[in-house]
């Protein structure tokens, strides 16, 4: 085709016809719930400029996305971090030990504790000099295996490093 007709139909919005209409696309997008959904129902491949692709497509017909959840791994209800194999009772228990952020991140999701500190009350999100500070999790009793509830603390690192514990360091009494 000669580059001058090319440009006609360019010009006149008649160049190739995308396959991905309004029809085809409709139905996908509303049984979806992220754009990486609609492409594995369309068959294409996660990558490159697929999302793009799609996306420009989805806005071109002006299909409604407000249903889409965004980081879908993590917006469908409150996460089963192991699959239904414990309980919450059963995950804050004594014999297992767990890595603290993994506790934290539970504690935080399942509304078990705010991101506050427990001693001063200062807040994680904007909470020290108008910017955001990391509440830490504390082990009252020391033992990192004791994640039972009466066990737990929020405390702001300030706060965490004039507890008798901290890091494991017992403090010399001078």
């Amino acid at each position: 085709m000669p580059i001058f007709v090319y440009i006609m139909l360019r010009r006149h919005n008649m160049a190739r016809k995308s396959k991905y209409t309004k029809e085809l696309l409709e139905p996908i997008v509303s049984s979806s719930r992220s754009i990486g959904q609609v492409i594995d129902k369309l068959g294409l491949s996660r990558a490159g400029g697929t999302y793009k692709y799609i996306q420009y497509h989805i806005k071109k017909h002006k299909i409604s996305t407000s249903h889409f959840l965004g980081q879908g791994w993590n917006k469908f209800g409150q996460p089963d971090f192991n699959n239904g194999k414990e309980s919450i009772e059963e995950y804050f228990d004594i014999e297992t030990e767990r890595k603290p952020n993994h506790v934290k991140s539970r504690v935080l999701t399942y509304g078990l504790k705010k991101n506050i500190c427990e001693k001063c009350g200062i807040v994680g999100h904007k909470g020290w000099m108008n910017e955001d500070i990391t509440i830490e999790l504390h082990h009252i009793d020391g033992c990192r295996s004791n994640n039972k509830l009466s066990n737990l603390q929020m405390l702001c690192p300030n706060c965490h490093s004039q507890t008798p514990n901290y890091r494991n360091k017992k403090k010399e009494i001078l």
